[in-house]
């Protein structure tokens, strides 16, 4: 039990927060206990979060090797898991960012078909717009667009319980760019929108590093400012929302997440240590 909640201090709050020190020590932690009770399961999902916190931290070689390594735990035996969908998906995500597009796609439609079949909802959107990305990347405007409608419409029917359903946003804004569709600004002030709702449940100190350290949230934020819009993110003249944002909601979605996964760590009941003083992490730019 202290291991799963050591990973998801490093998964649920450290990596969210931008601590990626924090973290990665947390999930070292987490490692370390999982593989002293021999426990290839746990050591893999750990593994799969150590993945996406290297991803976050521009280290894609590494994170290849861990996610290699997860996958490989969790055997034949387990590829009917929720588990191995998602670690398959991870590595999908891992080849996005490594420019191998066809290996990309291959793992996140395999991921995508397992988690549609098991009803995987709450994981499924994050699968679905990084297809959507690859597809994007690819081209094929077609592709990327339904992929990335289909991860806005499973997002709005579990009520935006995402850890970060300001990405999910975030790229479906970019697609649209990508391929001059309109309308797109709705999305980019949803994903502000989202950022701020989230930051308004964090001390000051921890907001600001929330909206600076966190590359996503510093990349919308970024966007967001260079389009001069006002710092409220409700404070813009109204666009009449497209028909994949109705009924979608995001009050307070990253908490939300906690809160339905089990997660034992609350943003708000952060350590002390984490107001200590810690450079951002490395600019990612998600294509």
């Amino acid at each position: 039990m202290y291991a799963a909640c050591l990973n998801e201090i490093a998964y649920g709050v450290g990596r969210l927060l931008g601590n990626y020190h924090w973290a990665w020590r947390a999930s070292e932690q987490a490692l370390e206990l999982s593989r002293a009770y021999r426990s290839a399961h746990a050591t893999a999902i750990y593994l799969d979060t150590q993945a996406q916190l290297l991803l976050e931290m521009d280290r894609v070689e590494e994170a290849q090797k861990v996610i290699d390594e997860a996958i490989a735990l969790l055997g034949e035996e387990l590829t009917s898991t929720g588990q191995f969908a998602e670690s398959l998906a991870r590595r999908g995500m891992v080849y996005l960012r490594a420019g191998d597009l066809p290996r990309a796609i291959e793992d996140l439609e395999a991921a995508r078909r397992a988690q549609t079949h098991r009803g995987e909802k709450l994981h499924l959107p994050d699968t679905l717009t990084s297809l959507a990305m690859a597809y994007a990347l690819l081209g094929d405007a077609d592709r990327a667009v339904e992929a990335s409608t289909e991860a806005l419409r499973v997002l709005a029917a579990v009520r935006g319980v995402n850890h970060q359903p300001q990405r999910i946003l975030w790229n479906h804004y970019k697609i649209l760019a990508r391929f001059d569709r309109q309308p797109r600004l709705p999305f980019l002030r949803r994903a502000v929108r989202s950022i701020e709702a989230q930051a308004a449940r964090l001390t000051r100190a921890q907001a600001r590093r929330f909206r600076t350290w966190v590359p996503v949230n510093r990349e919308i934020l970024d966007a967001w400012a260079e389009l001069n819009m006002p710092a409220a993110a409700g404070a813009e003249p109204e666009v009449d929302a497209p028909a994949a944002l109705a009924g979608f909601e995001i009050p307070d979605a990253q908490a939300a997440a906690l809160e339905a996964e089990g997660r034992r760590a609350r943003l708000v009941a952060a350590p002390a240590r984490f107001e200590t003083s810690e450079p951002p992490a490395p600019s990612l730019r998600v294509p």
